[in-house]
């Protein structure tokens, strides 16, 4: 059974270094994860949804340049046990060395 983590938006904002402002600038744009109702005032967030947030942006900035020149699509990776991350590090590297 896997269990759902919600953190709050201190939280929210310490991960991932946004204010208040943009984090709900970027909810309202769909740019990020929606946050949770708990009651009351209280809201959160699905933790595993803000951690793939990061994710993802991690790996739009590493798709972004290779070999100093810029890329617009993301090279097919082997499924692995690897990270998603871990695998774009491999096949840039491979890019690299053609």
């Amino acid at each position: 059974m896997s269990f759902i983590t919600f953190i709050s938006l201190e939280n929210v904002k310490a991960i991932t270094s946004l204010s208040t402002t943009t984090i709900y600038r970027f909810i309202a744009t769909g740019k990020f994860p929606h946050s949770i109702n708990l009651g009351g005032r209280r809201v959160a967030w699905v933790e595993a949804e803000v951690q793939a947030w990061i994710e993802s942006k991690t790996m739009e900035a590493k798709c972004s340049f290779v070999s100093g020149k810029p890329i617009w699509t993301v090279p097919d990776i082997p499924s692995t046990s690897d990270s998603p991350s871990k695998q774009l590090d491999t096949k840039m590297e491979e890019l690299q060395n053609v």
